[in-house]
């Protein structure tokens, strides 16, 4: 029994796709496959040569021949006496091993000795598989610990290289440092907001003062003021850039502190210089007014400072956290590729220890369900003969089987074979038969007695003609091709230009032409050219090497034969050469290719009907005879040919 679901060991899924799947079969193809196995030589050779299995002549059994099919059971029965057949149960995953020996012992011994050998040879074949898997999954793992080394050091590296160790510290702090910077800035700008507007208010209270307006003049083109808040600004400027990185007890920030507080004072006693008149100095309210105006300004040139330092920052520290996120990103990609080629290593490990393990267990997909045991039934055992009987017995059913064969097929067979079928299928006199002769006699002289059969037809035409005084139209035909039209053409034209008659053959076969070739002529003029019009009569009639004979080959290959063939123009053709020649023989093609030869039929004095032997049907020549005899029904008889036909 075959265990198909269990083909493929654990440890060969961990295989990439591209080292193969290591299984022997796909579940559907199980049973023919096992059936292969148990047929190769590793498993029965072992099997011969442990038993020292010899035929009848003492030879080693092949074992292409020791397991056995339904062809070679009379190796088994004659010679070899020894072989097992393995088939399967139905359509399960089981299969059957019987046994056959002349030795009811060792039929037995040789079946269980077959099943264990597959068995074996299966369970070397798994270690074989495991030991082929190590192999690959080390090969596997060595890449990949090489590939592991290099994306650490590749991680490693990203961070010394982009200060990229504490990333996310890093980021923290930045967010929360940009926090701190936001707050200071909206802080900035509600103060700016506020001192602008109380300075706005200041404004408007001065402004009922005639000498605020000459003051304020004075005091925005006093270029001591203006240098002044220049350098208020610079400091100020200082001051918030310091401020981001030193804490306010540091003693740079403590000293642009000072500057700053002084250089205010003098922008103070600058204003109080330029607004000084005696409405002012009498009213003690207008001179607070111009104190707090003064502060205004340096507050607000102190915050839209202070913002505008701020804005910068914040600009900057948001492209830092950007490049920061970008750090991050091919961060986490190097890291988690060390994290997949870490998983990988781990997988790959594993699997080389299931296959360490697999190469050291005995598996395999088969295991015997019921060992082999003599047969129980011994009558219907396979019977081992003697040689002579057998041969006796065999030679027996062997001509029984023939003689059954002959009558049958003598019985199916409706070919015309024999000169007395030809008689009794038709009412034509059959004027000869002419014999059967080898192939080498028709490419040189023929024997006379040979062609003394055409001399004997010779007799019958003159018979038929002995009134005739103007040349005589003869077309020979037949049902099939290859039934000898050609042949008797050949030799019955040659025959009669011997005995001083004037003979002219005409090819008119355009479908299969072989005149020219008898005769040794090419076929590049003929009788298509005369029928179409492209050569005259005179050019197309060709000598041969008898003096009296010649020719008119068919010309090139016509394909459609029956759009030339004009039975007016055929009459021409004899009307112009009937003075000149006693006979004019047509060569026709067969009546089963077409109606060409029936057409040429009607311009015939008589028609001469050849027959082979084996080649038509009684039915098959009555219908033939019957459509040419509408035609013209001037026979004067078949030729029964037994010959080598053309």
């Amino acid at each position: 029994m075959i265990n198909s679901k269990n083909f493929q060991a654990g440890f060969i899924g961990s295989l990439p796709i591209e080292s193969g799947a290591l299984a022997y079969a796909e579940a559907r193809n199980v049973p023919d496959t096992f059936i292969s196995i148990f047929k190769t030589s590793p498993i029965i050779s072992k099997i011969i040569k442990d038993f020292d299995l010899r035929d009848s002549k003492g030879n080693i059994i092949d074992f292409k021949d020791f397991t056995l099919s339904i062809f070679k059971t009379p190796i088994l029965i004659f010679r070899q006496k020894k072989g097992v057949k393995i088939k399967q149960i139905g359509s399960s995953e089981t299969l059957e091993i019987i046994g056959y020996s002349d030795n009811r012992d060792q039929a037995v011994n040789l079946t269980n000795a077959v099943a264990n050998a597959f068995i074996d040879f299966l369970g070397n074949a798994y270690r074989q598989e495991a030991t082929t898997a190590r192999y690959i999954l080390e090969e596997q793992l060595l890449d990949v610990y090489k590939r592991l080394r290099l994306a650490k050091n590749a991680e490693e590296r990203y961070k010394i290289k982009n200060n990229a160790t504490n990333i996310t510290s890093q980021s923290n702090g930045l967010v929360n440092l940009l926090y701190d910077l936001k707050t200071q800035r909206a802080n900035a700008e509600r103060f700016l907001k506020e001192s602008t507007s109380q300075l706005n208010s200041i404004k408007k209270k001065l402004n009922t003062v005639p000498e605020f307006y000459k003051g304020e003049e004075s005091f925005e083109a006093n270029p001591n003021i203006i240098d002044n808040k220049n350098e208020l600004r610079r400091l100020n400027v200082q001051l918030v850039s310091n401020l981001t990185e030193l804490t306010p007890e540091h003693p740079d920030v403590k000293a642009l502190l000072a500057q700053i507080d002084a250089l205010g004072k003098i922008i103070k006693e600058e204003l109080l210089k330029t607004f000084s008149s005696e409405t002012i100095v009498r009213n003690p309210y207008y001179g607070t007014l111009i104190e707090r105006y003064s502060d205004m300004e340096i507050d607000i040139v102190t915050y839209s400072v202070r913002k505008e330092v701020l804005d910068n920052i914040i600009s900057k520290n948001y492209k830092e956290l950007k490049d920061i996120a970008k750090k991050q990103r091919k961060l986490d990609d190097l890291t988690s590729e060390v994290g997949i080629l870490n998983d990988r290593y781990r997988v790959i490990k594993t699997a080389i220890e299931s296959a360490k393990v697999a190469e050291k267990t005995n598996t395999a997909n088969a295991v015997i369900i019921q060992p082999a045991t003599p047969s129980q039934y011994e009558k219907k055992d396979v019977f081992f003969p003697k040689k002579k009987k057998g041969l006796t017995a065999a030679l027996v059913l062997g001509s029984m089987f023939g003689f059954f064969l002959v009558f049958l097929l003598e019985y199916v067979n409706d070919k015309i074979t024999s000169e007395k079928d030809l008689i009794l299928a038709i009412s034509l006199p059959v004027l000869r038969t002419i014999p059967k002769i080898r192939k080498r006699f028709l490419k040189g002289k023929p024997p006379p007695e040979f062609i003394d059969h055409f001399w004997n037809i010779k007799t019958h035409l003159d018979l038929s003609f002995k009134k005739k005084e103007t040349a005589r139209v003869i077309v020979t035909t037949s049902t099939n091709r290859g039934e000898g039209k050609t042949l008797l053409c050949r030799y019955l034209t040659s025959v009669l230009a011997e005995a001083g008659q004037e003979v002219l053959l005409v090819d008119s076969n355009l479908r299969n032409p072989q005149i020219h070739k008898l005769f040794g002529f090419s076929n590049s003029v003929g009788l298509v050219d005369y029928l179409g019009d492209k050569k005259p009569l005179q050019e197309v009639i060709l000598p041969t090497n008898y003096e009296r004979l010649k020719i008119i080959p068919s010309g090139p290959v016509f394909y459609n034969p029956l759009k030339i063939i004009n039975p007016v123009k055929l009459s021409e053709l004899i009307q112009k050469v009937k003075a000149e020649f006693d006979y004019i023989f047509f060569d026709t093609p067969a009546i089963i290719d077409g109606n060409d030869a029936l057409i040429i039929s009607h311009c015939a004095d008589i028609v001469l009907f050849v027959v082979a032997s084996g080649y038509v049907s009684d039915n098959e020549l009555q219908k033939t005879l019957k459509a040419i005899q509408k035609i013209n029904p001037s026979f004067i008889g078949t030729i029964f040919n037994k010959a080598i036909v053309i």
